[in-house]
Formats: structure tokens, sequence, C-alpha cells
């Protein structure tokens, strides 16, 4: 699985390959990728994700004043099928 946050306007990728995605990990992902490198969003649009929409996390991100907006999943137009990517997008 891999775990990919893009910056909205400027179109930087900040990606990880993990073994897992759950809250923890997508949390973890967050702090490092993003907010340690870049400081805190304003907001993130993220997939409807179990990952994105848990306990843990909306309380990740009301600690950190983070707007959350959710979306849905792309489809691979060739495979017709979800891909298989978490993707974020971020905006300072």
């Amino acid at each position: 699985m891999m775990i990919v946050a893009i910056y909205y306007f400027t179109k930087w990728i900040e990606a990880e390959a993990l073994s897992f995605t759950k809250e923890a990990d997508v949390e973890q992902f967050i702090w490092r990728n993003v907010i340690c490198r870049f400081g805190r969003p304003q907001s993130l649009v993220t997939d409807n994700g179990s990952q994105f929409i848990g306990k843990q996390i909306t309380t990740f991100f009301a600690k950190y004043k983070i707007k959350q907006h959710l979306s849905t999943r792309g489809i691979h137009k060739e495979m017709d099928k979800p891909r298989h990517l978490t993707k974020s997008y971020w905006t300072a």
C-alpha cells in the first residue's frame, strides 16, 4: 500500500510505502512528512478510507486545527478499479 500527500498548489509529492495504513500510520506519516517539513496545513483533502475517518485521526486533525475535506476515491480509467493509493492533498 502506498500513502501519498500532494501539496495542492505546487504539486510537491510526499510518498511512502507502508505495509499497513492504519490510523496511527497515517497520523505518523502526516506528522513526519507534512507537519515537520512544511508546517501545519490549513486543510487536508482525503479519501473516505477508514484510516482517514476514524476517531484517532479526527482527534489528531482537531488537535492541530486542520480542516479535513473528504472526497471519493479515483477510478483508474484503463482498469475501472479503484487505485491502490491512499491519497491526501494539503494546503498551507
